[in-house]
């Protein structure tokens, strides 16, 4: 129970970014009701083990007793016979306090685990996520952000006046250094935050009357930790989708270039990824983090450097694969590396938390000095 506590604490971004607090809930509870069974069930154990022994301890002094009494019927009780009947009032008295000891013990452990099981049973970092306004269903998935402001701190700006289009099913990179905005871009248009100033618009909708779970349903998104669960790769792959058969898993599978390799696994799609993934290595892990986000029927998918534990071959052989697979859909992709971006419809240069440019990779490099310094210096590396 400990180990189910600590996966969703670890994944509090992924839940609800896949819309699944209803499942992660639910299996919470029935890993919760398991664990109270199984401890009801040793617990009825030991109590009836310990009510025998202190029935055993009780039924003694009083088969004495009454041998005595009955003893008594024949001859004069003796000095003897006295005080065996005052020890054995002293035996069943100190019985009968123990027993009783041990029924509120029984009573105060069984209320101490009624609260804490409660308390864990719908954390509360999930019913925060869940936003309850917002009902409206888009009809198409452009993307506008008006005069966006956003800080983490009063004296620390994220975000400045961002204002940006970005058409449906339009492919498009953004850039820039370290700290310079663009996983908290991202994180606005997904709702995680709310912006300080400004309006985020999907589909000529505002972004805060949107069904939650709309969002989550049309927005997948790889990052660079790629945050797994201690199952198999059928559920991490398929996970949020409850329609998806093995045919689509593996034909993914073989797109995210990782099917091989999974094939050659003992226990080939029940295989157990370990705990955040350890057994497997971090282009591993980012494969089938990108297998799980494109079998998603997602209008919108966010690469925030997925491919950045990838060697170079690798990547130029999912990038073939993405090609027809994102047809359809729009595409976001964040990269350090600008080989990545090249090929994009449009380029966004973020520096200091303002968009200092945008356009092609060709247009950049003769126009912006910023992104002609980026490629310039990777092309040298």
């Amino acid at each position: 129970m400990s180990a189910a506590t600590v996966e969703i604490i670890e994944n509090h971004e992924l839940i609800p970014a896949f819309g699944t607090e209803n499942f992660e809930t639910k299996r919470f509870d029935q890993i919760i009701d398991r664990e109270r069974n199984c401890y009801n069930r040793a617990q009825h154990k030991i109590d009836a083990t310990d009510f025998f022994q202190k029935l055993l301890q009780i039924t003694l002094p009083i088969c004495i007793a009454f041998f005595l009494v009955y003893f008594e019927k024949l001859v004069k009780m003796t000095p003897g016979s006295i005080a065996s009947i005052f020890t054995f009032t002293l035996i069943l008295t100190n019985q009968i306090g123990d027993f009783g000891k041990g029924i509120l013990g029984a009573m105060e452990i069984s209320e101490r685990i009624r609260v804490a099981l409660n308390k864990l049973k719908c954390p509360f970092h999930l019913r925060a996520a869940i936003k309850k306004e917002g009902d409206i269903e888009p009809t198409s998935w452009e993307i506008r952000f008006e005069n966006v402001n956003f800080s983490y701190r009063k004296d620390r700006g994220a975000l400045a006046n961002i204002n940006l289009e970005i058409k449906e099913n339009e492919k498009i990179g953004i850039i820039g250094y370290s700290g310079a905005g663009k996983t908290t871009l991202i994180k606005l248009l997904r709702g995680f935050y709310t912006p300080d100033a400004g309006q985020i618009y999907i589909g000529g909708n505002n972004l805060e009357k949107i069904s939650p779970r709309s969002l989550t349903q049309n927005i997948a998104e790889v990052s660079q930790t790629i945050p797994l669960f201690h199952r198999s790769i059928r559920e991490n792959v398929a996970y949020g989708c409850a329609d998806v058969n093995d045919d689509e898993i593996w034909e993914t599978l073989r797109r995210a270039q990782i099917a091989d390799y999974v094939k050659r696994l003992p226990d080939g799609l029940d295989s157990i990824v370990g705990v955040r993934g350890q057994r497997l290595s971090g282009g591993e892990k980012a494969r089938i983090g990108i297998a799980r986000a494109l079998i998603r029927k997602s209008k919108i998918i966010i690469f925030d450097e997925a491919t950045a534990a990838l060697d170079s071959e690798s990547e130029l052989l999912i990038q073939k694969g993405l090609e027809e697979l994102v047809k359809g859909r729009t595409l976001i992709a964040i990269a350090h590396r600008l080989s990545t971006l090249r090929k994009m419809e449009k380029i966004i240069v973020l520096d200091k938390g303002q968009i200092v440019a945008e356009g092609t990779h060709d247009e950049l490099i003769k126009q912006n000095i910023l992104y002609s310094r980026l490629w310039n210096a990777q092309v040298l590396l």
